[in-house]
């Protein structure tokens, strides 16, 4: 019995050495070749630069003079259980969230939104859409297409028609 346990481990180890190929045997080349999956460029200018070999790459949105990733890109949880979240791209691409205990249904309640650059021959318009979950499901509050995207910022609400914030 134990000599055929040996025997298993050896052909086991036998099949996984043949079957994982060592660094040391792939091209030098290759390796330097390599990238990350998803690098997001660090500007407008960069991405137009990056995707500059595609005939159909889309134009870059200009960004936000006062874009700070630092201040643009929250995520805070209070004591109570309450949380906002938030993220803000030079692109275009926003997301808010907050999620809250609504005394008047009982339960919790979260509503935001997401925003993303729509590239069209006549220019670029922004796809805002609105939801809002509680006790009775999730609900699509609709899609709107507006010019410019909200400002997404840990201090402020955002001004968005289909939610009802409290300014």
């Amino acid at each position: 019995m134990q000599r055929t346990g040996e025997q298993l481990r050896q052909l086991l180890g036998q099949q996984l050495s043949r079957a994982v190929v060592p660094l040391a045997t792939a091209p030098l080349a290759t390796l330097n070749r390599r990238r990350p999956a998803l690098v997001a460029p660090s500007s407008p200018a960069a991405a137009a630069a990056r995707f500059a070999d595609y005939d159909d790459a889309p134009v870059a949105a200009p960004a936000p003079l006062d874009y700070n990733p630092y201040r643009d890109n929250f995520s805070d949880m209070n004591p109570d259980g309450s949380y906002i979240f938030g993220y803000s791209l030079p692109n275009g691409v926003r997301r808010w969230e907050r999620g809250y205990f609504s005394g008047q249904q009982q339960s919790r309640v979260v509503e935001g939104f997401s925003v993303e650059p729509r590239h069209y021959q006549s220019g670029v318009s922004y796809e805002l859409r609105c939801y809002r979950a509680d006790a009775y499901g999730y609900h699509p509050l609709g899609i709107e297409y507006i010019q410019q995207p909200p400002v997404v910022r840990r201090d402020l609400l955002p001004r968005v028609h289909c939610l009802n914030l409290q300014r």
